[in-house]
């Protein structure tokens, strides 16, 4: 965790383009204060004006419900005092501990954050999801952890090699190269459980930097750097993680979210809404249900997936709480 602390430095002391939210007032309604060993939920319109508050934000797979601990009408004043360290999963458990580490005192976690059976305050929460990820000092991504209790801190394998120096003798003289296993960010990022929800598309897209926490290894990625415990100054050739290369880019997005799962099929636009909001900030475009108004005829020629390769016919929501029209690509359950 001392590297990932570096690599937090490096970061906000050094990458403009990294810090762009610096000058946010923005503050998450409600985060955890981990200063003391027993973490407690508080309000932070009750933290000192003096006080600067960077927060760490959870991305994690929710996984069974009745395991996970939720924030709720009838423990919200409890939980204001204090949550059992006992009580946690082992996921919050792992990201209080990694927030520790890198020197902040208050973390995010959604579960923890918004009361879970008071839709008002969900759909409030919710509609400020693009900020609460877009001006986190850090978003702690854990990848492989399927449920609650998987935990972001994972034993390593001492056999596994991601890069491997080899000597060659040449005529000239002997020379040393480093032989690069270039499927790094592949399985430390896109195949992980993480990478299967939806609501984790644009926690990854809109946070300034992310810690990857993967059950080979630490990957850390920003808007300047990419980099791992077995490359720490930086991976070669950098490139985004996953295949959305901006969120401007909006057919890409569409494509790479509508493959992903959802708990709640409700969650489908609203899952998608903080991504939504920060591509109308940078455009001023008009956003309808999943597409764009300025866009429209183009982002009307959608089609599923399962019509491109299988020739099948797509699939639409009929749910009580599906109400994506019928043109939108939200309205059917299957990749487009």
């Amino acid at each position: 965790l001392h590297l990932a602390k570096l690599w937090l430095k490096d970061c906000e002391e050094d990458h403009g383009s990294c810090n762009k939210s610096l000058g946010s007032s923005f503050l998450p309604t409600r985060v955890l204060s981990i200063r003391n060993t027993s973490p407690r939920l508080c309000l932070t319109s009750a933290l000192p004006r003096t006080e600067l508050v960077r927060y760490a934000a959870l991305s994690h797979c929710w996984g069974s419900l009745d395991d996970l601990i939720r924030l709720t009408k009838a423990n919200l004043i409890e939980f204001q005092r204090e949550i059992p360290p006992t009580a946690l999963c082992k996921t919050f458990r792992d990201a209080i501990e990694i927030t520790k580490a890198l020197g902040l005192d208050y973390l995010w976690i959604d579960s923890l954050c918004i009361i879970q059976d008071d839709g008002e305050d969900w759909k409030i929460e919710a509609s400020l999801m693009c900020e609460v990820y877009s001006c986190c000092a850090v978003s702690i991504a854990a990848s492989s952890a399927e449920n609650g209790n998987g935990g972001c801190l994972f034993p390593r394998d001492p056999q596994r090699r991601w890069i491997q120096r080899v000597e060659v003798i040449t005529e000239k003289a002997p020379a040393e190269f480093i032989l690069l296993n270039r499927g790094i960010s592949k399985q430390c990022i896109e195949d992980t459980p993480l990478a299967t929800r939806a609501w984790a598309l644009q926690e990854h897209v809109l946070a300034p930097r992310t810690l990857h926490f993967s059950s080979s290894q630490i990957y850390w990625e920003c808007r300047e750097k990419q980099a791992c415990e077995s490359l720490p100054r930086g991976l070669p050739g950098y490139h985004f993680g996953s295949n959305v290369k901006t969120w401007l880019d909006w057919a890409p997005i569409v494509q790479e979210y509508s493959s992903r799962t959802l708990t709640y099929p409700g969650d489908k636009l609203p899952a998608l809404a903080g991504l939504a909001e920060k591509v109308h900030e940078e455009t001023k475009n008009t956003y309808i249900a999943g597409l764009w108004l300025e866009t429209l005829a183009w982002d009307l020629l959608w089609t599923t997936a399962a019509v491109v390769y299988q020739y099948q016919k797509p699939k639409y929501s009929n749910g009580p709480l599906d109400l994506e029209p019928s043109w939108s690509w939200a309205a059917v359950d299957s990749p487009v």
